[in-house]
């Protein structure tokens, strides 16, 4: 396949290039994934989201006929697995803080322990007391993931 034809007819939006594209490079990014993420993973949603940012570069104009298309597409899918590992880190960081603070600031024995639906309440609870900023900053950081700099956009705050 002669990289710049196709890279021309992706530009005029040629669904026949876009299939090709899918046809030559599916399986060879599902096996790319499938060898660095083990577990039982939906390869598939990492190979789309590949090509719909692929995709999208054409039609923003980041694509031209001088890019290699297929380091192209690996590159994309290097930062998939890059994302996908920050994002499992993260989680695995904020439960393991969470369980640190909870077991060094709570030492209940069994019988004091109270139940889960008992915890969230008063979970809510604590969290309904707090300044409406700081429930923003709660809910945008650890529920949407979203990072200082993004939460001082919504919030006006400096990130400081």
């Amino acid at each position: 396949m002669d990289k710049n034809i196709i890279v021309t007819r992706l530009m005029n939006k040629d669904v026949g290039a876009q299939k090709t594209i899918i046809n030559t490079y599916n399986s060879r990014l599902f096996t790319y994934f499938k060898m660095r993420i083990k577990g039982e993973v939906f390869y598939e949603d990492f190979v789309q989201e590949v090509f719909v940012s692929f995709f999208e570069g054409v039609a923003k104009g980041k694509v031209t006929e001088d890019v290699m298309i297929a380091p192209y597409l690996f590159g994309i899918a290097k930062r998939v697995v890059f994302s996908f590992f920050y994002k499992k880190k993260k989680k695995e960081n904020i439960h393991q803080r969470a369980t640190e603070e909870y077991a060094v600031s709570y030492d209940f024995s069994e019988n004091e322990k109270i139940d889960t639906n008992d915890f969230i309440n008063s979970l809510k609870k604590h969290i309904a007391r707090l300044k409406e900023i700081d429930k923003i900053i709660l809910k945008e950081f650890y529920f949407c993931e979203k990072n200082l700099d993004e939460i001082s956009e919504i919030t006006g705050k400096t990130k400081h």
